[in-house]
């Protein structure tokens, strides 16, 4: 995992065309955010999902990872508590693979938290199990980027 600010993001082994085209989507929806949904950028080798949400109680919210995509979250606007853990210390409690690219784990008691705020971004591998959208004392709103760039898809 990977937590950084997005002005950093090529130091991270992504192509060049990959950080261009994540980071054109992040200007064009800072000057308007699109609908929630969504968005082939390079097919199905990069794709985004524009989420609005308000944040949640962990106990809300399932532990994942994903197999076949780096889980790139950008925060637009807001900021959230993500939970983190190494998948193969964790109990799976449902494998959506390969027809989905999820598996959930039985959310363990103690994990490792990140803050997630306006600008940063988080870079999640197959072994990051991850469960975002927490909320750090009240609910709030959220807006964010998650983009998906399939592992098999990311030479240079």
């Amino acid at each position: 995992m990977i937590i950084d600010k997005i002005e950093h993001l090529q130091a991270y082994g992504l192509t060049e065309r990959q950080c261009g085209l994540i980071q054109d989507f992040i200007r064009e929806a800072g000057a308007k955010m699109p609908p929630e949904g969504r968005y082939e950028l390079d097919g199905d080798k990069l794709f985004v999902l524009v989420q609005c949400y308000e944040t949640r109680e962990k106990s809300a919210g399932k532990m994942e990872s994903h197999k076949a995509h780096l889980d790139l979250q950008y925060m637009m606007d807001g900021e959230e508590l993500v939970f983190l853990n190494f998948e193969d210390e964790l109990n799976v409690i449902e494998d959506q693979t390969p027809e989905g690219d999820f598996v959930f784990y039985r959310t363990p008691d103690e994990s490792v938290c990140a803050k997630l705020k306006t600008g940063m971004f988080m870079l999640m591998y197959p072994w990051d199990a991850h469960l975002p959208c927490c909320r750090i004392n009240d609910p709030s709103p959220v807006k964010k980027l998650v983009f998906k760039i399939r592992l098999d898809k990311t030479e240079k």
